[in-house]
């Protein structure tokens, strides 16, 4: 039986949110109410925001920081002829 957007029940097997109360509440969250109707549906913490968090934590360390600016300005670099090798 399809569920909202036209979603099959039967291939729902995890859902995935950002941590917030209201998304992923046990008592009255989204994942409580997905679970009610969809027992596979297993609940999991974002693991794209759980990787921004950690990376927001350790943006406090200055040597953290100035790695990521490092990475940054590699990942932006383009080479042109006018530079030469």
């Amino acid at each position: 039986m399809p569920i909202a957007a036209g979603l099959d029940k039967a291939n729902l097997v995890g859902q995935g949110y950002d941590g917030a109360a209201a998304m992923s509440g046990q008592q009255n969250g989204m994942q409580k109410h997905i679970l009610d109707e969809c027992p596979t549906a297993v609940y999991l913490h974002c693991a794209s925001h759980a990787l921004n968090l950690c990376l927001a934590k350790a943006s406090d360390v200055q040597e953290v920081r100035a790695a990521i600016t490092t990475m940054h300005e590699v990942a932006v670099f383009s080479w042109t002829p006018k530079r030469g090798c």
